[in-house]
Parts: C-alpha cells; structure tokens; sequence
C-alpha cells in the first residue's frame, strides 16, 4: 500500500509540472 501511494504521489507531482510547464508555454 505505501510503494503504491508513494507511485501515485510522484505521477501527480510529474502531472502537476507537466501542467505548469505548458501552462509557461502558453503565456
């Protein structure tokens, strides 16, 4: 349970950069 929730923590953290980085490209 932990490994797992540890995985999906670091996939939102990579979606959430991922988000700010096109949100840069777009301004």
């Amino acid at each position: 349970m932990m490994t797992m929730r540890r995985t999906t923590m670091k996939m939102m953290m990579m979606m959430i950069l991922m988000m700010m980085k096109q949100k840069k490209k777009l301004q």
